[in-house]
C-alpha cells in the first residue's frame, strides 16, 4: 500500500462513521416527534454508512493478517475513535427509537 492511499483511509473511516452518527442523532429526532417513518430511514443510512467505515477498517487488518506492513498513525487513532463513536450513537439511537415508539403507542407524547 503506498502512502498516498494509506494516508487516504482515515479520512474515508472518518467521513463514514462522521455520516453514520449524524444520521444516528437524525433518527432519534424524527422519533422524537414521532415520524418513525422518517427515523428508520435515517436508521437504514446511518448502518449503510457504518457498514462502509467497518469495511474499511475490516480491509486494513486483513491485509496486516496477510503480512502487508501497514503504517499507523494518530490521524488512524482518530479515525477508530469515529468508528466505536458511530457504533455506539446507531446502538443508542435504536434504543431512543423503541422508547419513543412505546411513548406514543401510550399516549404519553402526542
Amino acid at each position: 500500500m503506498d502512502n498516498e492511499e494509506n494516508e487516504n483511509i482515515p479520512f474515508q473511516i472518518i467521513l463514514h462513521a462522521g455520516e453514520s452518527k449524524a444520521d444516528s442523532f437524525l433518527a432519534m429526532q424524527s422519533a422524537r416527534k414521532g415520524n418513525f417513518e422518517e427515523a428508520d430511514k435515517y436508521m437504514k443510512t446511518a448502518i449503510d454508512e457504518l457498514q462502509q467505515a467497518h469495511q474499511i477498517q475490516t480491509n486494513m487488518m486483513v491485509k496486516e493478517a496477510n503480512g502487508e506492513k501497514i503504517g499507523f498513525s494518530v490521524m488512524f487513532v482518530h479515525a477508530q475513535d469515529h468508528l466505536s463513536m458511530a457504533i455506539f450513537a446507531k446502538d443508542i439511537a435504536k434504543e431512543y427509537i423503541e422508547g419513543f415508539k412505546l411513548f406514543y403507542e401510550r399516549g404519553l407524547l402526542k
